[in-house]
């Protein structure tokens, strides 16, 4: 993992894009690959791929995960964040992470078993097209908004 992260990270310099969230490049893997910055599901599925070892994590900010012997959860996994340079996350940091079940001051009782659950490829894919979906609704470009919904049906 450590010799992944330093690949990606630092020799190919891919990072998280902090300047726009939401531009829909970050959405789109060639954009991501071209620019080297994209969102935390993008930049999952490249570590995903290029290390091939590690499995999704869905939810809120896409994390990818793998098995280990010294992890945040009791089954034993090692959670990655790809959007700030590979940072290994401790149980108390998913606890607080949005999304993770957790109101203000009770992040210790968040329930995480369901976060960590490995994401199918169609799970990923669907999760990037909600994304685009969101960014052009909001973003008031109606016309690429239905072109994603489009590719959303079965």
């Amino acid at each position: 993992m450590l010799a992944l992260n330093y690949y990606l990270f630092n020799e190919m310099r891919f990072s998280g894009n902090l300047v726009d969230y939401y531009d829909p490049r970050n959405s789109y893997l060639n954009e991501v690959l071209e620019r080297r910055t994209g969102i935390p599901i993008t930049l999952s599925i490249l570590y995903l791929e290029v290390g091939q070892t590690s499995r999704p994590q869905p939810k809120r900010h896409f994390l990818p995960g793998t098995s280990s012997s010294s992890s945040p959860s009791k089954r034993g996994q090692l959670v990655l964040d790809p959007f700030t340079g590979g940072e290994a996350q401790s149980e108390a940091d998913l606890r607080q992470r949005p999304g993770a079940g957790s109101a203000p001051g009770k992040a210790e009782q968040a329930q995480l078993d369901p976060y960590l659950e490995p994401a199918t490829p169609r799970q990923i894919i669907a999760r990037v097209l909600r994304n685009l979906k969101n960014i052009y609704t909001q973003t008031g470009k109606l016309e690429q908004a239905l072109a994603v919904m489009h590719r959303m049906l079965p």
